[in-house]
């Protein structure tokens, strides 16, 4: 699966905020698979490899912890955090009920900006869905989500689903590269969701992104069960 634009490959550039930038490095291997679950992290190497002192560098570690990538742990260090079913099945509990809410909020909120912007993603989601592009998919539904959350006017639930964004776009971009045939029956909750949220209908729009996400946490879920059994899902 090619990376999508949020995680293409990166050269390592000295910036104002160092520890910030450091963490955004990682977080783009974590989130593509290449830094794997329960890798370790060795402040030194890493400090000598970006030729910065180790300060930046725990700084960038504790941004990571606090958006569950990593798992700081005294006189282990830093370790890449691992997905349990466990862990799977709270991040989209939380994820569907907060993504209900602001689809909700959205329809009953929502401006002409906004449903500009919902549906430029869901015609991009669709195009990619089209191509077999899973990559562009992957952007294309962030978008969609952001757009949302933004016309649900509800800053709090913003902030918490920007909170668990690195987690979500983790567990996502390990799913979809599984799934290129799947893509055009998927985008129809967006279709369906887009369409709720324009007609100002709450309630339908959050009872499709709910049932989005629970899609999303069963196949997530089957996918692990299928990698720890050894079979190809």
């Amino acid at each position: 699966m090619q990376a999508p634009s949020d995680v293409q490959d990166q050269r390592f550039k000295v910036a104002k905020n160092l520890s910030e930038q450091i963490a955004g490095y990682l977080r783009v291997q974590i989130i593509r698979g290449e830094l794997a679950p329960g890798k370790r992290i060795l402040e030194a190497k890493l400090a000598e490899t970006m030729q910065v002192s180790r300060g930046p560098i725990r700084e960038a570690l504790r941004i990571l912890e606090k958006t569950r990538l990593i798992e700081l742990t005294p006189r282990r260090g830093a370790r890449v955090a691992e997905m349990s079913p466990a862990d799977i099945e709270s991040l989209y509990d939380v994820l569907t009920e907060l993504y209900a809410l602001v689809a909700g909020k959205a329809a009953e909120n929502r401006d002409q900006e906004d449903l500009q912007k919902i549906g430029t993603a869901v015609k991009g989601a669709n195009a990619c869905a089209s191509k077999g592009d899973p990559a562009g998919y992957y952007d294309a539904i962030f978008d969609f989500a952001i757009a949302i959350r933004k016309a649900s006017r509800n800053s709090l639930a913003d902030q918490m689903l920007e909170d668990l964004e690195p987690a979500t776009r983790r567990t996502q971009f390990a799913t979809l590269s599984r799934r290129v045939d799947d893509l055009t029956k998927n985008v129809t909750f967006f279709q369906k969701g887009a369409r709720y949220i324009e007609k100002g209908n709450a309630e339908k729009a959050a009872q499709i992104i709910r049932q989005y996400a629970q899609n999303e946490k069963a196949f997530a879920l089957r996918m692990q069960r299928n990698e720890n059994t050894g079979q190809i899902s």
